[in-house]
């Protein structure tokens, strides 16, 4: 399960890596790209502070919700220091009334929203893997709230799975 745990950690790297491939063999990367992999990449960087045992997990969730959605709304919202604002508000008020100490609803609610109304809005290329991501996702991840264990942490991990193959397929 450890394996697992480690594969699912590195996942949020791959849409970056994936870009870094293509730039190195010479093809033209859209900026919006770039900015939608390092969204997806902030999860990576949280996961391995926790893994290292600089943060506690859900210390690091809502400093990585709020700057993935910071990334991915540099892509997609035509305001993304409201997006921002939001997500830092949000953000406080979920540590500020429920604390660290279990998984957040509130703050994932808002980003993951965030984003999957903005993939809704505004036409992208990338909008199936940003529905797969953060709509289904948000769905598996209430799932995985309610009822923690291996089996919504898989369906969570496999919406994200679907969101990277996804994002890499539409970079063609």
């Amino acid at each position: 399960m450890v394996a697992l745990a480690y594969t699912a950690t590195w996942l949020g790297a791959l849409p970056f890596l994936w870009l870094v491939g293509r730039y190195v063999r010479g093809h033209p990367v859209r900026p919006d790209a770039w900015w939608i992999a390092s969204g997806f990449g902030v999860s990576c960087v949280a996961d391995l502070l926790v893994r290292i045992h600089w943060l506690a997990p859900w210390v690091a969730s809502p400093v990585y919700l709020v700057s993935q959605g910071a990334f991915i709304a540099t892509a997609l919202a035509p305001d993304v220091w409201a997006v921002l604002v939001t997500l830092v508000a949000v953000g406080e008020v979920q540590v500020l009334f429920a604390g660290v100490t279990r998984p957040d609803v509130l703050l994932h609610t808002v980003a993951f929203g965030t984003i999957t109304g903005a993939a809704l809005m505004r036409p992208t290329r990338y909008r199936w893997s940003l529905l797969a991501a953060f709509g289904v996702g948000l769905l598996a991840w209430w799932a995985y709230v309610a009822a923690p264990g291996w089996a919504t942490w898989l369906a969570y991990q496999g919406c994200r799975a679907v969101a990277v193959a996804l994002f890499c397929m539409a970079t063609e």
